[in-house]
């Protein structure tokens, strides 16, 4: 991801908002502008959707690469006894 850029991700449990390093002068005008939508969108479902914040270089945006690229896979073994 580039530090010009605001990611705005949405999985219907969370909605994430990472902002980059160069981005964060353009942070507060986007976010006002984004609200109201995420709002909306948030008052809409049940249970609410919880809305979390990053910057880029944040211990927690971790949680966030971990949603968009997980770096593992779940592999189910089934044994069948005869």
């Amino acid at each position: 991801m580039r530090s010009e850029r605001i990611l705005l991700f949405d999985d219907e449990f969370n909605i994430f908002i990472w902002c980059g390093k160069t981005a964060t002068d353009r942070k507060e005008l986007i976010l006002e502008q984004t609200m109201t939508f995420i709002n909306d969108l948030v008052s809409k479902r049940f249970p609410r959707s919880g809305v979390i914040t990053f910057n880029e270089g944040d211990s927690m945006s971790r949680f966030l690469f971990s949603r968009l690229s997980p770096s593992h896979k779940v592999i189910f073994f089934f044994f069948f006894s005869s």
